[in-house]
């Protein structure tokens, strides 16, 4: 059987018995010599099986025969498990090419029926070896191998989280399957101005080599400007589409590692490890209190001792005036949503996932984490003030009328007096 996978860059394809002894004739590192030899016998051994042993080459497609670096399975076990081995030519490194390759690999395993799940380990200082297992999915056994950590990959890891998600999870990630999340903060001024403080308060909070975890990154515009600024950014989304898209435009940055995973079970990331979490999207999107309580708690798990949380929220009352009370039939507008009149409360934003909430709301989950996290405040911000409610105004103005708004935002991000015409806030905690 003929086997050649192709991806974007690469041809990806086991090679010959012969090839393999040429590689082992040529082979100068005694231990590598002795890898490629077990490999070949392997291959002798089980020729039913051998392309579970063999070497793959990655050959690029825009130059036939340049081989940038090779692949092996290092055999499969009665229980379906295959262990990935892998490694780059001098010269390549750096390119993604290695990303690109695994995932393709990785994806075909899986469709052969008698693989379950696949294993790699690496050096417990290699960290693009860590970044290309990440990027494509893998996570953290706990436990050591003779080169270092282990890590593994299971076949019906996606399909086991799909079936816990919950009715609102679901519906999460249906919203927002197909939406330019990354694109959001960026439609106007008006909304570029959620984008500008939160990033203004990152920096008055960050100290420098920090490493981040941004926990319901979305489209992962954060992930980027932070580490398009020197920090190491972790990335977790629930939303596969966003994974998916933030692998392919980060692929080759060490600097970034993405998950797909859900913000309440942060199972593959380490206690104590990150120097700040970033909670931007997670919290407005669980409607059960208990979840809210558990994502928070997930989040403080993975923060060092003294590390700072940042929890946004959705606030009701903006919305309803620019989106209810700004439009043309307000009377009308108000009926498509869940709204007591009585007590001017949202009880159901119709038609999406977000929760909208009101300041005690928020205070009265604030507190509860905070007591039984032995968390502690630190500062609350407004994240866009006023700008949605008059944004006509916002995007027309002046370079020098905008900085003038912004400095204004800026002055007046934490005055309680405003907080509530705002339409995001986010509630900074300490571990």
């Amino acid at each position: 059987m003929v086997i050649k996978i192709e991806t974007e860059r690469l041809f990806l394809y086991p090679i010959s018995d012969e090839e393999m002894r040429k590689i082992i004739d040529n082979e100068k590192d005694l231990e590598m010599k002795k890898a490629y030899s077990e490999m070949l016998q392997g291959c002798i051994d089980y020729p039913e099986k051998r392309m579970w042993y063999a070497t793959w080459y990655m050959e690029l497609k825009k130059a036939p025969q340049v081989i940038v670096g090779d692949l092996c399975f290092k055999g499969i076990t009665d229980d379906g498990m295959v262990e990935i081995g892998y490694g780059l030519k001098e010269g390549y490194c750096g390119n993604g090419y290695m990303t690109e390759a695994v995932r393709a690999v990785t994806e075909w395993a899986f469709s052969q029926d008698n693989v379950s799940r696949i294993e790699a380990e690496t050096y417990p200082d290699n960290q693009p070896s860590k970044n290309v297992l990440a990027n494509a999915g893998f996570i953290p056994t706990g436990e050591m191998g003779e080169e270092g950590p282990r890590f593994i990959l299971e076949k019906k890891g996606k399909e086991f989280m799909i079936n816990e998600l919950n009715e609102q999870e679901k519906k999460v990630i249906e919203q927002y399957t197909g939406f330019p999340e990354g694109k959001r903060l960026t439609y106007t001024r008006a909304h570029e101005t959620e984008f500008i403080i939160t990033m203004y308060y990152l920096h008055k909070y960050l100290a420098p080599k920090a490493k981040i975890a941004d926990v319901g990154a979305g489209g992962g515009i954060y992930t980027k400007a932070l580490a398009d600024e020197g920090y190491n950014v972790d990335a977790v989304e629930l939303t596969p589409e966003y994974v998916n898209q933030m692998k392919e435009d980060f692929a080759g940055n060490d600097r970034i590692r993405v998950f797909e995973g859900n913000a309440k079970d942060l199972n593959f990331l380490n206690d104590n490890e990150y120097d700040l979490v970033l909670a931007m999207g997670p919290i407005y999107s669980m409607k059960d209190f208990d979840d809210r309580k558990q994502a928070c708690k997930e989040a403080l798990r993975i923060a060092k001792p003294g590390a700072l949380v940042f929890i946004a929220f959705c606030l009701q009352d903006a919305p309803l005036i620019h989106e209810i009370f700004m439009s043309e039939d307000p009377a009308s507008e108000i009926t498509s949503i869940g709204y007591d009149r009585e007590t001017a409360l949202v009880t159901d934003n119709t038609g999406s996932s977000r929760l909208l909430d009101t300041i005690s709301v928020v205070d009265e989950l604030i507190d509860a984490v905070c007591k039984e996290n032995d968390a502690q405040k630190v500062c609350r911000f407004a994240q866009d003030g006023m700008s949605q409610i008059i944004s006509r105004y916002v995007n027309s103005m002046s370079e020098k009328s905008y900085s003038e708004w912004i400095q204004y935002l800026i002055a007046t991000a934490e005055r309680a007096d405003l907080m509530g015409y705002s339409d995001h806030i986010v509630q900074v905690i300490k571990k």
